[in-house]
């Protein structure tokens, strides 16, 4: 069992035991914006309709759609010739996801 610790005195984000102070949200020089979920989002989750049994069955799947799955990068080949040690990524510049449209054209099938 984890031991219960206090909140982040910031943000109100649950801690774990050996988290620092700070470690969330950067002693409150990170602020995220709290997003209410919506009526119609909430009945999927906990709703018992013949559409919420379906999307709560699916959940998993739906949520692995927009998850990374691949990267498109150029690499360092200094950095990657490396034969010891841990490999590691270094991302520099922004990453964006790119997905399929959820609902495909009449008459083409799904990619995703």
């Amino acid at each position: 069992m984890l031991k219960e610790v206090s909140d982040y005195p910031y943000c109100g984000a649950k801690r774990f035991e050996y988290e620092p102070q700070g470690f969330c949200c950067s002693s409150g020089e990170i602020h995220l914006l709290s997003i209410e979920m919506t009526r119609e989002l909430m009945l999927l989750y906990l709703g018992n309709s013949e559409e919420a049994n379906k999307f709560q069955k699916c959940v998993r799947s739906y949520d692995n759609m927009f998850v990374f799955t691949s990267i498109g990068m150029h690499s360092n080949k200094l950095s990657s010739r490396r034969h010891h040690g841990v490999n590691t990524l270094k991302v520099q510049g922004q990453m964006s996801h790119f997905i399929n449209q959820l609902i495909p054209d009449d008459g083409e099938k799904p990619t995703n």
